[in-house]
C-alpha cells in the first residue's frame, strides 16, 4: 500500500516535472538573477536577441542568446551552467585551469565551443568535434571523436 501511494506521487511529480520543462518564456534583462547579469557584462560584447526562463517544478533555468549564435545558460541562482560559442571560444572565465591546461597540451589547435557543468562533472566539445567529460577533479573520464 505504502509502496502503491509512494508509487503514485513519483508519477504525479514526473508529470508535473515533464509538463512544466516546456513552458520558456521570454524575459528581460533585468529579470536575469544578478550574478547572472553581471557574468553576461563581463563576458560578452555582443548583442543580446533574447532572454527565456523555463519555470520547472523546482527550478528555473535562464538562456541568453546573442545575436552572433552564442548562448549561455543560468540556473536559478545565477550560476552559468553551460556555454556554447560557435563564431569564437568559449571566454577562459568560464574554463578551469586544470581543463584549460589539458586542452592546451592535448588538443593545442583546437578551442573550446561549448562547456557544460552538470552534477559535478564537466563536458566540452572542441571546434575540431572531440568532446571530453571531466570529473569533479577535472580528470578525464570520457572522450568522443
Amino acid at each position: 500500500m505504502v509502496l502503491t501511494i509512494l508509487f503514485g506521487l513519483f508519477v504525479v511529480i514526473v508529470i508535473q516535472t515533464s509538463a512544466m520543462a516546456g513552458n520558456a518564456k521570454a524575459i528581460r534583462f533585468n529579470q536575469l538573477p544578478l550574478t547572472a547579469q553581471t557574468v553576461v557584462n563581463s563576458h560578452f560584447d555582443q548583442k543580446l536577441i533574447s532572454l527565456t526562463m523555463s519555470d520547472g517544478f523546482m527550478f528555473k533555468d535562464y538562456d541568453v542568446f546573442f545575436k552572433d549564435g552564442d548562448k549561455i545558460e543560468f540556473n536559478s541562482n545565477g550560476q552559468w551552467t553551460g556555454v556554447e560559442c560557435f563564431s569564437s571560444r568559449v571566454p577562459s572565465f568560464f574554463i578551469p585551469q586544470a581543463i584549460e591546461t589539458y586542452i592546451k597540451k592535448n588538443y593545442p589547435k583546437s578551442a573550446i565551443q561549448k562547456i557544460r557543468k552538470d552534477h559535478g562533472l564537466t563536458d566540452v566539445k572542441l571546434a575540431n568535434g572531440t568532446g571530453i567529460s571531466f570529473n569533479g577533479r577535472y580528470q578525464v573520464i570520457d572522450i568522443e571523436d
